[in-house]
């Protein structure tokens, strides 16, 4: 069995937009130990993917039916593959789920098939996929440069706890993105990611907290405003900073006592059925 983690984002700052439609971004990637799972065994002919936990596609819809195709096209000898995903990341969710399960899936068909590929080449066939699908190869913590793929060891979050609040319900990255306004884009900011990079080192938490950014938000935050509810209510209950991850729409708070952590992840968990929470821990 593979297990394909979730990511937030510390930071995400937006610089430009690029001539091939996509935005120039820095952002800190971390994961945390919200796992997807997956099981595969070699099958006689194409791609069988099965889905348990989520409504999704299983055909060439599905990251991971496009990424064994991709991997597939480079055996030698025509084959195919079984998968069973089972969700438990929530879809659309800003948390990088689709993306690791990918990778899941490309480094798990080159131990089905033994076929141990350069991780450059791994690199290479995760940037043909998505975005975050590099990072979800590179390691557990990243600076991430250009479209998020170009990547950079940084120092994991530590000795922290992170409750990730979910709304219920997904948000596109592409209408994100495309609602991003040129105000947002010419405003000078704080170098949040250069900042964070500085308090990672020295596992400051508090100064952690307090740097937490994401230029997505405000963007999300005009139609959504249940996304600036979750993070007053992190922030109330005890956690050092609260921000949206990725492009929304969940939510995460960074807190240095694991029992105030668990005090305000059952309460969360009390106040509304239909959000998803998650009590979760960094990945080193």
């Amino acid at each position: 069995m593979l297990t394909a983690p979730a990511k937030i984002n510390l930071g995400l700052c937006i610089h430009k937009k690029r001539d091939d439609g996509y935005h120039e971004i820095k952002t800190l990637f971390q994961a945390v130990n919200l796992y997807d799972t997956l099981e595969m065994n070699p099958g006689s002919k194409g791609i069988e993917l099965l889905v348990e936990g989520e409504a999704i596609p299983t055909d060439k819809k599905n990251i991971v039916w496009k990424a064994a195709q991709l991997f597939l096209s480079r055996l030698d000898s025509p084959t195919g593959v079984q998968i069973l995903l089972k969700k438990r990341i929530p879809v659309a969710a800003g948390l990088g789920g689709g993306s690791s399960d990918a990778a899941a899936t490309l480094k798990g068909l080159t131990r089905l098939f033994n076929l141990p590929l350069p991780h450059k080449n791994l690199l290479e066939m995760g940037k043909q996929l998505g975005a975050d699908v590099p990072f979800f190869l590179f390691g557990n913590s990243a600076l991430g440069e250009g479209i998020g793929t170009r990547l950079i060891s940084t120092p994991a979050l530590s000795k922290a706890w992170v409750v990730i609040a979910n709304p219920g319900f997904p948000i596109s990255t592409k209408w994100t993105y495309s609602n991003i306004s040129i105000d947002l884009l010419l405003t000078k900011k704080t170098d949040h990611i250069n900042m964070l990079r500085l308090f990672l080192g020295k596992n400051d938490l508090p100064k952690i907290g307090r740097h937490l950014h994401n230029d997505l938000e405000a963007v999300v935050i005009r139609r959504y405003p249940v996304i600036n509810e979750l993070k007053k209510r992190l922030i109330s209950g005890g956690a050092l900073g609260a921000v949206m991850s990725g492009s929304g729409a969940s939510v995460f708070g960074i807190f240095n006592d694991r029992l105030l952590a668990e005090q305000v992840f059952d309460s969360i968990r009390k106040e509304n059925t239909r959000w998803k929470i998650f009590l979760t821990e960094p990945l080193k």
